[in-house]
Order: C-alpha cells, then sequence, then structure tokens
C-alpha cells in the first residue's frame, strides 16, 4: 500500500503532461453569412482592412468567378466584381484562391480554367492562371501561366497561394500524372517577382506513393516560422485528411505523413481540408460523410491542434449540408468557415478557446 500511496501523488502531478496536448475549445459562433450563389468559397483580408471573398458563380450556362466583400468581419458580403465568365460548355472556370501581396496595393487571384472539347464532356486544355487587381478587386487584369497541359486526364487543380519568409510568393496546386485518375501529387512553385514568373515544380506528396493527394491547404506552425504544415485528402482508396511538414519554409517537405483526421465508423469519406493558424493553434477544416454514409450532400468539420500538428481533436461540426470549405483567420481566438451549402456560399464564423 506504501507504494501505491506514492505512486498516485507522482501520477496526479505529471498527468497533465501526459495527456494530449492536441485540442482547443472549438465554438459555433452565431448564425452563417450568405456571400452568393455559387460553389468554392475563399477568403482573405486586404490592405483597408476589408475582406474580400470569391467563388464560382454559376447561372443560365454561364460559369464565372465572383468576388464579393465584407467591412464587417464576414457579418454580411455585398458584390464586389466579376473576374471573368465562361460558357460551361467550353470552360470551367473554378477553385478561386486570393492573396493580398505585401507592401503593396496588388491582390491576386489564382484559378484553374480547363476547356472542354466539341462535346463539352472532356478537357482537352488544363490551365491554372494568376490574375491581379490594383484597384482592391473591383478590375482585373491576366497576369502569368503557373502550368499547362494539353492531355485529357491530366488534370491541374486546385491552387493556393502564400508569402515565403525570403521575399518568394509559394503557389501549391495539384497535378494529375496518369490520365486513369488514379495518382495525383501536390506540387509548390515560387515566384521571385510577385506571380510574373514562376520557378520549376517541387512534388511535396504523393511522388513516391501511387496516391491521389490533392485540396491542399497550408500553414505556418507559428507567425513567422520557417516551420509549415500542408493538409490534403490522399485517395485511391480514401486514407482521410493527411498531412506533410516543412523545417525550411517549404523548401524541403518531410517523407512522414501524419495523419489529421480519419473515420473511425469503417468507411472515410473525408475529403477537401485546409489549414489556419488562429493564435497558437492549427485549425484543419474538412468535408465528411461520416454521420450519414448514404447522404448525396458532405458535413463540414473542423478539429484542432497544439503541438504543431502532431495530434488533432476537438473535432466538431460546422455547417450541416456544406462542401468544398475555406478558411480565413478573423483574429487570435476566431476564424471563419466558408462553404458550399448546396449552392449558397456562406461563412460561418468559429470561436477558439484554451
Amino acid at each position: 500500500m506504501a507504494s501505491l500511496r506514492c505512486t498516485l501523488p507522482f501520477l496526479t502531478l505529471f498527468l497533465p503532461l501526459l495527456l494530449p496536448l492536441a485540442a482547443a475549445n472549438v465554438t459555433i459562433s452565431g448564425s452563417p453569412s450568405v456571400m452568393g450563389n455559387g460553389s468554392y468559397p475563399r477568403a482573405t483580408y486586404i490592405n483597408d482592412k476589408s475582406l474580400l471573398g470569391c467563388y464560382q458563380g454559376m447561372q443560365d450556362g454561364i460559369l464565372s468567378i465572383q468576388t464579393v466583400r465584407s467591412t464587417d468581419n464576414g457579418t454580411t458580403w455585398s458584390p464586389w466584381s466579376t473576374v471573368l465568365s465562361e460558357n460551361q460548355t467550353e470552360y470551367t472556370p473554378n477553385n478561386c484562391y486570393l492573396h493580398q501581396l505585401p507592401d503593396s496595393d496588388r491582390i491576386l487571384l489564382a484559378f484553374r480554367n480547363p476547356k472542354r472539347d466539341a462535346s463539352g464532356k472532356n478537357y482537352i486544355h488544363h490551365i491554372i492562371s494568376v490574375y491581379s487587381s490594383d484597384d482592391n478587386g473591383k478590375s482585373w487584369a491576366n497576369l502569368s501561366t503557373v502550368a499547362t497541359t494539353n492531355t485529357t486526364g491530366l488534370g491541374l487543380w486546385e491552387p493556393f497561394m502564400m508569402d515565403g519568409l525570403d521575399g518568394d510568393l509559394l503557389l501549391f496546386f495539384s497535378r494529375e500524372t496518369r490520365t486513369d485518375g488514379k495518382d495525383q501529387n501536390s506540387i509548390l512553385v515560387r515566384s521571385s517577382d510577385a506571380g510574373k514568373t514562376w520557378g520549376k515544380e517541387l512534388t511535396i506528396s504523393g511522388g513516391d506513393v501511387q496516391k491521389r493527394d490533392g485540396m491542399l491547404g497550408a500553414a505556418r506552425l507559428a507567425e513567422g516560422s520557417e516551420s509549415m504544415i500542408a493538409v490534403f485528402e490522399s485517395l485511391g482508396p480514401n486514407t482521410g485528411i493527411t498531412s506533410v511538414t516543412s523545417d525550411d519554409d517549404g523548401k524541403i517537405w518531410n517523407k512522414p505523413r501524419g495523419k489529421v483526421y480519419a473515420s473511425n465508423e469503417g468507411k472515410i469519406t473525408e475529403a477537401a481540408p485546409q489549414v489556419v493558424l488562429v493564435g497558437k493553434t492549427l485549425v484543419a477544416s474538412f468535408s465528411t460523410k461520416e454521420d450519414n454514409f448514404d447522404s448525396e450532400h458532405f458535413d463540414v468539420k473542423v478539429v484542432t491542434s497544439k503541438d504543431g500538428g502532431k495530434t488533432w481533436g476537438e473535432k466538431t461540426t460546422v455547417h450541416k449540408e456544406c462542401h468544398w470549405a475555406g478558411e480565413v483567420t478573423v483574429d487570435d481566438n476566431s476564424l471563419l468557415v466558408l462553404c458550399d451549402n448546396k449552392g449558397v456560399v456562406v461563412a460561418q464564423r468559429v470561436e477558439i478557446s484554451e
């Protein structure tokens, strides 16, 4: 009994150190706001402190990239501009991503815009483009082409931009490497001239496995840190939301793949993740059908990590029947999760606390 009495105080003292450090508390704050009618929403803060959002618009056979603006941290949104419009039988503009260049009035918007054949069924030309705006997103001009391919089945998808610590602009995207759709890699390219030209492609995930890695998002583990995490879906088969890390501002990516989340219900459906840093907490969003595998709709959930993405917890449903989520940090205690709620693009405030 003496040894037991000595052991219990010892365990009580060190128990907090043995418990997972992963989770922060998550609270859904208020009701979602409507950004517009469409899909695949993204947003960023620009120099005038407003939020500039973008999404794929769809109306009367025309697909477009639309922008919206919020001056109250996402509580309300107003239409702002149309970046471009295309006949959906010829082109499919989508996967927009916005980025304000540092120390500049210029805003960049990256997106994909594949061309269809005469039947309207097959893509015959893939392209990821970057447009620029010098008037807070009211007008846009073609700035550069990031990547192209003229092979049906070798798609280019889902660009994501962030600043490098060395002054470079980083752009991630997904590149299919087999025409049967069974292999896709996550690619990183750099620009040293603010997106006008792009350097050599670096494969950061998927190069050593036959998997369909895609829908990548990335974040720094702390403000100004060289350490980064990238999260992505990994299909064929689906093994859940996966991560890789870099310790040198994205120049080299570590081989071990981490697990952000995968359902324990026997059928993995997780997809379309993003990740942001909120204060000192990483928040990853993703789509899942784990609560109703037979549903035609996904739900959007988040998980959090306080140890640099080693462990994750505090899974929370943000919005039922929503998909293609984006995230934007509002302050050290909150973020917006944006998603497509059956054709209506919404923004939901989420609070993060210790």
